[in-house]
């Protein structure tokens, strides 16, 4: 919602609405933490967030909180490896070109910590996921957005509505 501010003509306010429902699944199911690998806040699915453009993970963010989602914010892919290991997030979404340490790498290394196999890794990148000759699926990706990323795709990939 857009309102003007009074006595100033150019001015305006932006309020944006908190969603109060959690992201519900196709089938009408809540999508809970109980039913992922980790465990998110107040019963939230958590999604680690993982890319070094900050516009990126503060735009993802927000669309996920607004869906329901709690968010875990990480800028590379040491970081997302060490908030994997710390906070056990349901869903990570990771961008594959990182510098240091890559999305393929850093999927690899969360494959391979203590429940890793059950989280639900999909991959962000700027390149179409059949330009990669199927190494995102080699990798252990279970899934491949193509930034940028259309909010009602991703939705979708989450299982939302």
């Amino acid at each position: 919602m857009v309102t003007p501010r009074i006595g100033s003509p150019s001015a305006s306010t932006v309020a944006l609405r908190r969603a109060t429902a959690p992201c519900v699944a196709a089938s009408g199911a809540r999508v809970s933490s109980s039913e992922q690998a980790g465990g998110g806040r107040s019963g939230q699915s958590s999604i680690l967030v993982a890319d070094d453009n900050d516009a990126v993970v503060e735009a993802l963010a927000m669309l996920l909180e607004l869906a329901g989602f709690s968010v875990i914010k990480t800028y590379d892919g040491l970081q997302a490896v060490a908030a994997a290991e710390r906070e056990r997030p349901d869903i990570v979404l990771l961008d594959i070109a990182m510098p240091g340490l890559d999305g393929r790498a850093a999927c690899r290394r969360i494959r391979g910590l203590p429940g890793g196999g059950r989280v639900r890794i999909i991959a962000l990148s700027g390149w179409d996921p059949d330009s990669d000759g199927g190494q995102s699926a080699e990798t252990g990706f279970d899934g491949h957005l193509v930034k940028p990323v259309a909010s009602a795709e991703l939705l979708r990939m989450l299982g939302c509505r």
